[in-house]
């Protein structure tokens, strides 16, 4: 796909849409995905980043995405861990299920069905709790799912599936 505006389309979308508007692969493999993440990086290393932990923790979490979705584990870890450290030290229960979600996500990423599983639900039931980032729930129930699927548990990634499509449609 030629003539893609990374610094127009970045912004606007998440890193898995990103990617899968650009085609699958690494930064090496997908033409526009690397001039994206150095967008990104531009952008992180402003000013207004640096006074607002929003924009930062946001940064962060679309690069958690663009790592997940590109199913690279040596750059998912470090923005994970750098969205988890903004809701430490800006507390909110939003950037809590931020928070929870990437971890999720590199967890998932990494090969650790077992505690994506765990987080994925205390992301879950957070949200549910306080009815913040509910625009989370499908994305979480969705990693949920493929949890349950790679640890052989069929009929909860079934159920979980069929949820999710629900939840999806209704929104």
């Amino acid at each position: 796909m030629g003539g893609v505006d990374a610094e127009r389309l970045v912004p606007g979308l998440p890193g898995a849409a990103v990617v899968a508007e650009l085609g699958m692969g690494g930064p090496e493999r997908v033409p526009g995905l690397r001039r994206a993440l150095t967008f990104l990086d531009r952008l992180h290393s402003g000013k207004d980043v640096a006074d607002d932990p929003v924009i930062e923790q946001i940064v962060h979490y679309v690069k958690v995405d663009f790592a997940w979705a590109m199913q690279d584990a040596s750059l998912i870890g470090p923005h994970a861990r750098e969205v988890a450290r903004i809701a430490q030290q800006h507390p909110s229960a939003y950037s809590k299920v931020i928070a929870l979600n990437c971890q999720a996500l590199a967890e998932q990423t990494a090969g650790d069905f077992a505690n994506a599983k765990q987080t994925f639900l205390a992301t879950l039931a957070l949200l549910r709790a306080t009815y913040v980032a509910v625009d989370f729930e499908v994305e979480a129930l969705a990693g949920l799912g493929e949890c349950h699927l790679q640890l052989g548990e069929f009929l909860e990634a079934l159920q979980v599936a069929g949820e999710t499509t629900a939840l999806a449609r209704r929104r």
